[in-house]
């Protein structure tokens, strides 16, 4: 039978090693952000803010009208 203290040692050992390797991913999330937000040409923050109308209102003038991206 298993006792409580082994079972407790064996989750403090494992949050040991958890709790770092979570913080060191959670970094590397942060800096891939950054730099994706630093490199793309697109504001995002914007984009949802003010979206952009993307489609024509009909389907016969998609030939006519050029598509604005900014």
């Amino acid at each position: 039978m298993v006792d409580m203290r082994s079972v407790l040692d064996a989750l403090a050992a494992g949050l040991l090693v958890l709790l770092p390797q979570f913080a060191v991913t959670m970094a590397l999330l942060i800096i891939g952000v950054a730099i994706y937000m630093r490199l793309t040409p697109f504001n995002e923050r914007n984009l949802v803010v003010r979206p952009r109308r993307l489609v024509p209102k009909r389907l016969d003038q998609a030939a006519h009208q050029p598509i604005e991206l900014w």
